[in-house]
């Protein structure tokens, strides 16, 4: 299209190499999602990674330009601030297409971080314009990471944080492709505390029908309810602890103990 080569270099659509110093297509076999900032300008590029090769990232951004800065833009705000404002809610997702799927289905305050990292300036982002976050993320290891780091962040920050857990380790595109747009707003609906998805997690994998997988559980849940300062949301989930847990075995061990 008669772009120049500098130009090109600078705005990071193309590389160098560093054999022979041809140029060379920075995303190759991807599908391209253009990043607009709040104000709708295009300032780069994600690329979604459609080959088989194993080593290579699933998702690549545009390197840092003088337009186009990661850590300060959330992909899908443009589309998304007029009901964030409206609803004074976010729905945080990992990926781009999570985002594209859910404004399909008419979701329209859902925004993806530019990277597995929630910043700084994205979070003051988010707190400019919303009070509650709903954090939707894969529930792989990684994924059950991330949204705990997210919430913890975005808590210290001074906002509401709920989470939705998907079933079957989906993400939200793959999860509403399957099954469809109405459960996945049940889902959405029924998203849980930063709190209750931790306890979740703890439990899962564990038979709390055995004194070994209630002793383990208890433990975790002790650990998960020190990290709150609030009285009586420990208090709380300490009832639910005495009523969720099977309070019969051998060891007499009670969850009202803790």
């Amino acid at each position: 299209k008669g772009y120049k080569s500098n130009v090109l270099l600078q705005a990071g659509l193309v590389k160098k190499s560093e054999t022979d110093g041809t140029l060379y297509d920075t995303f190759r076999d991807r599908i391209m999602f253009p990043i607009v900032n709040r104000t709708g300008n295009i300032v780069g590029f994600t690329g979604r990674y459609l080959g088989a090769k194993k080593e290579v990232a699933k998702y690549l951004n545009t390197g840092e330009t003088e337009l186009f800065k990661k850590s300060e833009i959330l992909f899908g705000i443009n589309l998304s601030l007029r009901q964030i404002t409206t609803s004074g809610t976010v729905i945080l997702v990992e990926g781009n297409p999570d985002v594209v799927r859910l404004h399909e289905i008419g979701v329209q305050n859902a925004v993806a971080p530019m990277g597995t990292a929630l910043t700084k300036e994205q979070m003051d982002i988010i707190k400019r314009y919303a009070r509650t976050v709903i954090l939707i993320g894969d529930t792989d290891a990684a994924g059950v990471k991330a949204v705990v780091k997210h919430g913890e962040d975005l808590i210290n920050e001074g906002l509401n944080v709920r989470v939705m857990v998907i079933p079957d380790g989906k993400d939200p595109d793959e999860y509403i492709k399957k099954n469809g747009a109405d459960r996945f707003r049940a889902l959405l609906s029924g998203a849980v505390s930063d709190i209750e998805y931790k306890l979740l997690m703890a439990a899962s994998g564990l038979s709390l029908e055995t004194d070994d997988g209630r002793l383990k559980y208890l433990s975790e849940a002790a650990k998960i309810l020190a990290t709150t300062d609030d009285i009586m949301t420990r208090d709380i989930y300490i009832g639910r602890l005495c009523e969720d847990v099977p309070s019969t075995s051998s060891s007499g061990l009670q969850p009202c103990m803790l």
